[in-house]
């Protein structure tokens, strides 16, 4: 009974060591600086990540962001993310984005999210008339310059010898509160 006890023991210390390892070693990648260069390799904004958490032992493992912002994507973003300045007149705020991932994901360097909830979110936007709006151009991806720039000489040309109206200015909106589960 003491050896299986021992064994059992043993196990335990052994599973809960390779755990707080895994965990050190996720927190190595899973960086704001990392997660953020990742981000703005993805979408067409700067993004400033001011913490980011990681918990191996919950089930599912989970990873807190906390004061997310992603604004429009200015020279700062060419700079290393240490010497960045600060960021001004973010679109999205977000104090806190908690991701529930998949622990195989983390351990193969990929965040599978199954669940996404944020605190105090805020989120600032103009609508156009023509549907689009001000984080559409914050979410596309970095490629798509090329695309967007003909589709603006195509605006341009349209708007010529056009007069003004109050519609234009678009609809300004705000979003305090957002959840996601998979």
């Amino acid at each position: 009974m003491k050896k299986l006890f021992l064994i059992g023991l043993v196990f335990v210390v052994a599973l809960a060591g390779l755990l707080v390892f895994l965990g050190k070693k996720s927190q190595e990648y899973l960086t704001p600086e990392r997660l953020a260069t990742t981000l703005e390799e993805e979408i067409n904004s700067r993004v400033h990540i001011g913490g980011v958490e990681v918990s191996l032992l919950s089930s599912p493992a989970k990873v807190v962001l906390k004061d997310v912002q992603i604004g429009v994507r200015d020279e700062e973003v060419a700079k290393p993310y240490a010497e960045r300045g600060p960021m001004r007149g973010a679109s999205v705020q977000i104090a806190e984005a908690r991701l529930a991932v998949n622990l195989g994901g983390i351990l193969r360097k990929r965040l599978a999210v199954k669940e996404l909830s944020l605190r105090e979110p805020k989120v600032t936007m103009m609508m156009f008339e023509d549907g689009r709006n001000s984080l559409d151009e914050l979410f596309r991806s970095p490629d798509d310059e090329e695309e967007e720039e003909k589709e603006k000489v195509g605006e341009k040309e349209e708007s010529e010898g056009e007069t003004f109206h109050f519609s234009q200015l678009g609809v300004l909106a705000s979003l305090e509160g957002i959840g996601w589960k998979d």
